[in-house]
C-alpha cells in the first residue's frame, strides 16, 4: 500500500508544482516523506480507500453469488425434499442445514410456526452435513426415509432431538417413528442418495454457503439463524417483490 501512496504522492506533488517530476528531482525517500505527512494530516484517506475496496469486494461477491444461484437454483429446489404449498405462486424457502447445528434446531421452531400459519409457503430442505460424522448419517437416514414417505417426520424428529446425535441414536429415532429400519439402512447406501449429498455439497460451495443454517427465500440469500419474526419478514418481502 505504501508504494501505491508513494505513486499518488509523486503525482500530487507534480500537480502542485505544475509539471512532471523526474527521478533526479524526487527520490523515493522524498516521496515517502511527503506521503507520510499527507496521510498524518488526512488519515481518512486510508479509511475511505479501504471502505471503497471492501464495498467493491462485497459487490463482486454478491454478483458471483447471484450468478451461481441463477445457475443452480432449479437443481436445489427440484432435487431436495419439500413440504408446504405447491405451485408456481408459492413462496419458496430453501434451507441448507446440519442436524447437529444448534441454530438449525432453533430455526426449526420458526419453520413449524410458519407452516402452521401460512398457506402459500413451501420449505425445501437441503441436507448439508458438515459438522460431524453423525451429521452425514442423519442426512442419509432422512433422505432414505423419503422412500418410506416419512422424510419430514424423521427430519422433524432429528431436529427436535436434544443432546448429541450419534449413529445409533439416529437409527433409534427412526425406529421410534415405526420406520422399517432394516430397509432404511439398505436405502442409506443407495447410490442416488449418496449422490444427492455430493450434489448438495457442490451446489452449496457454488452459491457461497459457508455455514448452517443458510436460507434462500425466493432466491434471496439469508445466511444464519432466522427466528420466526425474521423468517416472516423475509417471506413478506418476497411476497411484496
Amino acid at each position: 500500500m505504501l508504494r501505491t501512496f508513494a505513486a499518488f504522492g509523486a503525482l500530487m506533488l507534480a500537480a502542485l508544482l505544475g509539471g512532471p517530476l523526474g527521478a533526479a528531482e524526487l527520490n523515493r525517500q522524498d516521496v515517502e516523506t511527503i506521503v507520510r505527512e499527507y496521510l498524518n494530516e488526512n488519515p481518512n484517506v486510508i479509511y475511505e480507500a479501504v471502505e471503497k475496496h471492501q464495498r467493491q469486494l462485497a459487490e463482486e461477491a454478491k454478483r458471483q453469488q447471484d450468478a451461481a444461484l441463477a445457475t443452480n437454483y432449479e437443481t436445489i429446489v427440484e432435487g431436495s425434499p419439500a413440504v408446504g404449498a405447491a405451485g408456481a405462486d408459492a413462496i419458496t424457502v430453501v434451507e441448507f442445514f446440519d442436524y447437529n447445528c444448534g441454530y438449525c434446531k432453533r430455526s426449526m421452531d420458526a419453520i413449524l410456526q410458519v407452516l402452521d400459519s401460512e398457506t402459500d409457503v413451501r420449505f425445501v430442505f437441503v441436507e448439508f452435513p458438515i459438522l460431524a460424522p453423525s451429521s452425514r448419517t442423519a442426512a442419509l437416514a432422512a433422505l432414505a426415509a423419503d422412500k418410506q414417505g416419512a422424510y419430514f417426520e424423521l427430519h422433524r424428529a432429528l431436529m427436535q432431538h436434544r443432546g448429541a446425535l450419534t449413529d445409533t441414536r439416529v437409527m433409534e429415532i427412526a425406529a421410534e417413528l415405526d420406520l422399517d429400519v432394516a430397509q432404511l439402512a439398505r436405502d442409506m447406501e443407495d447410490a442416488s442418495i449418496v449422490a444427492a449429498l455430493e450434489r448438495n455439497a457442490a451446489v452449496g460451495e457454488a452459491v457461497g454457503v459457508q455455514g448452517t443454517p443458510f436460507f434462500l427465500v425466493n432466491q434471496k440469500a439469508y445466511p444464519g439463524w432466522l427466528d420466526v419474526e425474521a423468517l416472516r419478514s423475509a417471506i413478506s418481502a418476497a411476497r411484496a417483490g
